[in-house]
């Protein structure tokens, strides 16, 4: 409801920047709940923004990326994969590092079973990026897609161990939403 509502100032006012934006975490919160036809609504909303406005590159590519995934996760995966992790190469703020990587490390976790080792590897660098740029947030969530991939795995401790990390994070950044949900799923878990 804010970020609506932010969106709609944002535009009215002319904050071209942060309209982009909360285009970007409105499709972030809609994917969450799993609306996805929101979500990407809002995506290519911040996508058409930044790229009308010739701004943020760098997080142009989070809001393909994050396409990308939703698309995978909803059996629509009509893009290609080497232009997703291109990003990774072309991205100049080290603040999106981790995330574009998650998405990587996401889109091939929930591709098929084929790709597990490659998803891990994705979510290590994602890990790595997010420690290095101290964006605890996703690192928290990195943490808890690596629950996920170990529980594919069928890696139980595995997965307890990365949800307890997770747990840390989300307390240490005070994030109640994800934090709640990491819980629930160690508590299905044990």
């Amino acid at each position: 409801m804010h970020l609506t509502e932010g969106c709609k100032f944002c535009d009215k006012i002319k904050l071209i920047i942060f309209h982009g934006l909360a285009h970007f975490f409105l499709g972030e919160a809609y994917f969450e709940i799993e609306q996805f036809k929101n979500s990407e609504v809002n995506y290519n909303k911040a996508i058409e923004i930044l790229e009308h406005n010739r701004i943020i590159p760098s997080w142009k590519n989070v809001s393909k990326s994050a396409i990308a995934k939703m698309k995978v996760i909803n059996n629509e995966p009509d893009f290609d994969l080497n232009t997703v992790v291109g990003y990774v190469d072309v991205n100049k703020a080290k603040i999106w590092d981790g995330w574009i990587r998650r998405n990587i490390g996401e889109i091939l976790l929930n591709m098929d079973d084929q790709h597990l080792d490659e998803a891990e590897g994705w979510i290590n660098k994602a890990i790595e990026a997010d420690r290095n740029n101290g964006t605890l947030l996703n690192l928290g969530r990195t943490y808890a897609l690596y629950a996920e991939l170990y529980e594919r795995k069928g890696e139980p401790n595995k997965a307890m161990t990365a949800l307890n990390k997770a747990i840390e994070v989300f307390k240490d950044c005070g994030s109640d939403g994800f934090l709640k949900r990491a819980e629930e799923s160690l508590a299905s878990i044990g």
